[in-house]
Parts: structure tokens; sequence; C-alpha cells
């Protein structure tokens, strides 16, 4: 009768340890989901802060690369960012680093030009000057069929923009033709009592509208009512001559 006493007291102090070390196991269990809770919750936090900080990058980008007065300065300035050019620039600094270096390729570079100017000029300087003079032509010829092209752009787009209250967009290729809420907002805009606005396409070829018509057109196309959507190499001639001179007001959209 005692040993069925002790053997029952052993069994309820072994059935106390493993609810005990149940319940440790438990408090841990719980501790490790809050913390893994906390990890994911700061990961997400953090990549939606870089998407937020990218946009606002990109944002600030395009509206220093606009600034500019020219194209031929936009150009700069936007491959001034772009990883090739700071690629460049790293070896720029790595070859300055070694003058000799330097100066031995200037040298080799001087004598290779020399020989092989001296040969082109012994071997084709006839051909040579004959495609010159046909450059030169075609390239009056090309110049002021451009000019004449986009004098008559100008004039046209002078008469639609003057005294109006002008939006002008610089959207991503993501937006452009495929985003209903960016058409939705053009039109918008667009349909605005005394107003037009201004689309800077993003493609130097595609001829993709806000409406998602996509026929080609070379400086400027009008892409609905009061809407004209423009090249990014025209857009710094329509800014000089027509949207900073006629316009009533304007708003810049990034």
């Amino acid at each position: 009768m005692q040993n069925d006493f002790k053997k029952l007291q052993a069994k309820d102090a072994r059935i106390k340890e493993l609810t005990a070390e149940n319940s440790r196991l438990r408090r841990e269990n719980d501790d490790l989901k809050k913390e893994l809770n906390e990890a994911y919750g700061n990961s997400s936090r953090t990549k939606h802060s870089d998407k937020y900080k990218h946009a606002l990058d990109m944002r600030s980008q395009l509206e220093y690369t606009f600034s500019k007065k020219s194209y031929i300065s936009y150009l700069y300035a936007h491959l001034s960012h772009t990883s090739f050019f700071n690629i460049y620039r790293r070896i720029l600094r790595f070859v300055r680093r070694y003058s000799l270096l330097t100066t031995t390729l200037k040298i080799a570079s001087v004598v290779f030009l020399t020989v092989e100017t001296a040969a082109l000029f012994v071997i084709s300087s006839s051909a040579l000057f004959v495609s010159i003079i046909m450059a030169l032509i075609a390239s009056q010829i090309v110049g002021l069929f451009t000019v004449f092209i986009r004098h008559e752009h100008v004039r046209h787009n002078k008469i639609f923009l003057k005294n109006k209250n002008v939006t002008v967009f610089f959207p991503h290729k993501s937006s452009i033709g495929r985003s209903d809420f960016f058409r939705g907002y053009v039109n918008e805009c667009a349909n605005q009592n005394n107003s037009a606005v201004i689309v800077v396409s993003p493609f130097v070829f595609n001829g993709i509208g806000v409406s998602g018509n996509k026929k080609r057109f070379g400086i400027c196309r009008y892409d609905g009512e009061n809407v004209l959507i423009v090249r990014r190499s025209y857009y710094f001639l329509l800014k000089e001559h027509v949207i900073d001179k006629v316009c009533k007001s304007v708003t810049e959209i990034y």
C-alpha cells in the first residue's frame, strides 16, 4: 500500500514537471512569434521606405534634368546620372593617378593617329573629299527641312496654347498608355475651362500616347481633345518659344 502511494506521488511530481516545461515552451514560442512579427514588420516598412525614397530620387532627377535650358544640357545632365558615366569617372580617376601610364598612352595615341591619318590621306583623299561634300549637302538639306518642320509646329502650337492654363506631365514608361489613372488624370486636366495638357513622351521612337494610340509621330502629335504629346528634344524648344511666352499659367507634374 505504501509503495503504491509513493508511485502515485512520483507520478504527480512528473506531471507537474511536464506541465511546467510545457508552459515554459509555450512562452518561448510566443516570444519567438512576437520577434518574427516585429522583424517582418520592420522589413516591410524598410521595403516601403526604400521604394518611397527611390520614387523621390527619380522625381528629383527628373526635375533637375528638365530644368535645363536646352536639349543638349538635358542630355548631359541625364547621362551624368547613368551608371556608364559613373564607371567612366572612376576609370578617369584611376588613370589620373598614374601619370606615366597616361603620358605613354597619349604618345602612343598621337603616333598611331599620325600614321593612320597619313595612310588614309594618301590612299583615299579623293573619296574622302567627295564624301565630305555629299555629307555637307545632305546635312544642309536635312537641317533646313528640320528647321522648317519645327517652325511650323511651333507656329501651330503657339496658337493652340495661347492664353491657356497648361499642365505639363512627365510620365514614366510604365504609365503612359497603360495606366487608367494617368489617362483619367490627363483627361480631367484637359477638360477644365481654358486648359490644355502637354505630355512629354519618355520614348525616343515609340509612338504610344495617353489614349493607347500607337501611331508614330516625329516631334509632336495631338493625342485627344486639348492634349498634345511631344518628344523630349522638342519640349525644350517648345518651352523656350511658346510655353514661357504665351501660356497663361504652367503647372509641371512629375
